[in-house]
């Protein structure tokens, strides 16, 4: 019995390099590595079938040919002086980027990583491992070539551009905030953005936060602090930001001045409030005309001739005068539009809308309406003083005629 559990002993010690190898070799051929055994003359001693598969070439191709034909001149003086350290004893890092030939002529990179070992004789062989990173690669350098585009604009642009968390807390903001606020990027960054907007627009620097997570995008205009302490107005867009699970993460936020627009826009509102509100007060028909519409009219208009603003969208201006003087308020009401010198002030023949013809002191000036030549124009109608003046002067007529005729005469 002893002598049986020896033999077979011996039997699986002779069998273990065998089952040892075939197990190494299915390991190796089953990698998705590329694997390859170089001799100490970089000699392609032995290629898995990765290697064949994603280059193209058979392992004939490779077998007996140096390793240093597979790769562009500066890959191979990396790979020797990496060699030639390990030698020497020191230790160079062990994986590091290399372009190899495909058959086809392409060239791709991949990740090499070297270990040495010694063989049944005692000669220095490597194991080289390499991953294909060709697609990692592009991808890497098309993300630095995308974030140095977008350093360069956010360095360069006067808007200012911030990412910030959902709490809110700023996480990027560009350098034009140095510029635009006074502010240090070290002093916003870790910061919630909320304390730096005027309490009083909070609710609607919210909602952009809300809803440009929600909605993709929203607008709204608030006041930011400047590093004085003075707010300036700022139209600000908000767009989600979405992490690779698709969940929302924060925001990402444009802000542009819009301080200088809003003091204009004030003005001009002041300037429209003081319009009206001399217009309205007055008892003269006042009214503005772009091309051939109306654009404004007062209340003293609409009184004096029946028609309101939604009466007048389909009439032409000159459609209200009387046809005998009809071309000629035409005529001169476009020529003013378009710079020329006309008459500034006549007597004028208009209709009202139940179609009576009244008459009217007419004085018209050029000006600028939402940014186009337009005419304000205004009529006082003296359509009852006329009457009187003519009633007057029939009386005198009459007065004057019975007194020539008296045949006694007359003497004061």
């Amino acid at each position: 019995m002893e002598t049986l559990n020896r033999g077979i002993a011996c039997k699986q010690d002779e069998a273990a390099p065998l089952v040892s190898e075939e197990m190494y070799r299915a390991v190796v051929e089953s990698s998705p590595d590329a694997m390859l055994i170089l001799d100490d003359q970089f000699r392609i001693i032995f290629v898995n079938e990765t290697v064949c598969r994603v280059s193209g070439f058979s392992r004939e191709d490779y077998l007996q040919r140096n390793f240093m034909d597979f790769l562009s001149e500066e890959n191979k003086a990396l790979v020797v002086e990496r060699y030639q350290k390990r030698q020497r004893g020191e230790n160079p890092p062990s994986k590091y980027d290399i372009s190899y030939l495909m058959k086809n002529g392409e060239s791709r990179h991949a990740e090499l990583k070297t270990s040495i070992f010694r063989n049944s004789e005692g000669k220095v062989w490597t194991i080289c491992q390499m991953s294909d990173v060709t697609d990692l690669r592009r991808a890497q350098k098309a993300l630095r070539k995308s974030e140095e585009r977008f350093r360069r604009i956010t360095d360069n642009m006067e808007d200012l551009v911030l990412q910030v968390n959902l709490e809110g807390t700023i996480e990027f903001i560009s350098p034009s905030v140095k510029k635009v606020l006074d502010y240090n990027i070290a002093d916003l960054i870790g910061h919630s953005v909320i304390t730096f907007i005027h309490e009083d627009d909070l609710a609607r620097a919210m909602l952009v936060l809300k809803k440009g997570g929600k909605e993709g995008e929203n607008k709204t205009e608030i006041r930011i602090r400047h590093r004085d302490g003075r707010f300036f107005w700022f139209e600000v867009i908000g767009a989600a930001i979405r992490n690779e699970k698709g969940k929302i993460a924060g925001a990402v936020l444009g802000g542009r001045d819009v301080t200088q627009r809003k003091e204009i826009e004030d003005h001009l509102r002041q300037s429209e409030e003081t319009f009206r509100a001399l217009t309205e007060s007055t008892g003269v028909a006042i009214f503005v005309v772009q091309g051939e519409k109306f654009r404004y009219i007062n209340k003293a208009f609409s009184d004096l001739s029946g028609y309101t603003m939604e009466d007048l969208q389909d009439l032409r201006f000159w459609d209200l005068i009387a046809p005998e003087m009809r071309d000629f308020v035409r005529e001169q009401g476009l020529a003013r539009q378009r710079g020329e010198e006309v008459v500034s002030n006549y007597e004028i023949k208009y209709l009202t809308k139940t179609g009576e013809k009244r008459i009217g002191e007419f004085a018209a000036t050029f000006i600028r309406y939402d940014g186009r030549p337009a005419m304000i124009a205004s009529i006082s109608d003296t359509t009852e003083r006329k009457k009187k003046e003519e009633e007057l002067r029939a009386s005198e007529e009459r007065y004057r005629t019975i007194i020539e005729n008296i045949e006694d005469g007359y003497f004061e």
